[in-house]
C-alpha cells in the first residue's frame, strides 16, 4: 500500500527530426520532408510535446 501516491505528465523533448520520423506520412513524402527540414536547419530544433506519458510516485505507507 502507498501513501500520498501521485501522478504527473511527462513532457518529452526531442529534435523536430525525431518527431517528424514518428508521423504517419506516406512513403516518399517523409524522407523528403526530413531532408528539407535538415537542409533549412530545423531538424535539430528541440521541441517539447506532451504525448500522453505519465509518471507515478508515492511513499510506502507505514505498517506495510
Amino acid at each position: 500500500m502507498f501513501a500520498d501516491a501521485r501522478t504527473a505528465p511527462i513532457i518529452n523533448r526531442y529534435p523536430l527530426r525525431y518527431w517528424a520520423r514518428l508521423t504517419p506520412l506516406p512513403g516518399a513524402i517523409k524522407p523528403l520532408a526530413l531532408r528539407v527540414m535538415d537542409a533549412i536547419g530545423l531538424g535539430g530544433l528541440r521541441v517539447s510535446l506532451g504525448v500522453g506519458n505519465i509518471m507515478s510516485f508515492g511513499t510506502r505507507a507505514s505498517g506495510s
